[in-house]
């Protein structure tokens, strides 16, 4: 059984190995100031309450979500953000390992996309379990 911090720091590893020269990445806690132009990411991280798998054992499954964001400025519309969901998605197919014995539980998903004052964001869902 991987705890969260394993399956979290697992998770950036791999996305700074994938994309790490490619875009600008935001982790939560640190400080990040946005580039002026391009498309960056964001990562966050939601565990959700691990399956627990009888009242006999303390094995406790661990499932959640990754959300990666990808953000960029207005002026270029919304298709390069959605390219780069779909790299990101493509490098986490179903059942790929990110640590130990969990895997992306299901295919990743793409969410409607944002608009804020200054940018145009898109996340992608990329579910997991042990």
């Amino acid at each position: 059984m991987q705890t969260n911090s394993d399956i979290y720091q697992a998770f950036i590893d791999k996305i700074n190995t994938e994309f790490g020269g490619t875009f600008s990445i935001s982790y939560e806690g640190y400080s990040f100031t946005p580039p002026a132009n391009g498309v960056w990411l964001e990562l966050k991280h939601f565990p959700n309450t691990g399956v627990d798998q009888s009242l006999a054992s303390n094995t406790v499954l661990a499932q959640g979500l990754f959300q990666v964001t990808a953000k960029s400025r207005k002026e270029k519309g919304i298709m390069h953000i959605q390219n780069t969901c779909d790299l990101v998605a493509a490098e986490f197919p179903k059942n790929t390992v990110i640590a130990g014995t969990c895997r992306v539980s299901a295919v990743p998903w793409t969410l409607s996309p944002l608009t804020e004052d200054d940018r145009i964001s898109v996340g992608l869902t990329i579910p997991y379990s042990e």
